[in-house]
């Protein structure tokens, strides 16, 4: 009888994973930076995107949105996005991950790594 309740259990822990995937999934499907990012996307990303939803997974789907939105900036290491964050006044960057730097940096209009919208240099980029 023991067995079969740690069978249960493992079988609801293992579903009840992949729902919390699908429901995280579903916010970021009906997101607006979704909706950006899919009129972005060239086809080959769209499909990606479709196959996506088929297999749920919120932090590569995240990541790929990210990858639509900025562009190059995700090409860049941390230390080169500090520095652009430095030269773009972005409050407590040293402490920002790398996600979380792009997402600063878009805000405040940089689109690669020489000029923000302003045309304004940032940094020397090696």
């Amino acid at each position: 009888m023991g067995g079969q309740v740690e069978k249960l259990f493992d079988y609801l822990y293992r579903h009840h994973r992949i729902f919390l995937n699908f429901r995280a999934q579903d916010r970021i499907v009906h997101s607006e930076s979704f909706s950006e990012a899919w009129k972005l996307a060239d086809e080959q990303d769209k499909i990606f995107l479709l196959t996506m939803l088929r297999k749920p997974d919120p932090v590569k789907m995240k990541k790929l949105i990210l990858r639509i939105l900025v562009g190059g900036l995700d090409q860049y290491t941390i230390m080169v996005l500090r520095e652009m964050a430095r030269y773009n006044n972005v409050l407590n960057y040293s402490r920002m991950s790398k996600v979380q730097l792009i997402q600063h940096l878009t805000l405040k209009g940089v689109t690669d790594g020489s000029t923000d919208v302003n045309g304004v240099f940032v940094g020397t980029i090696k």
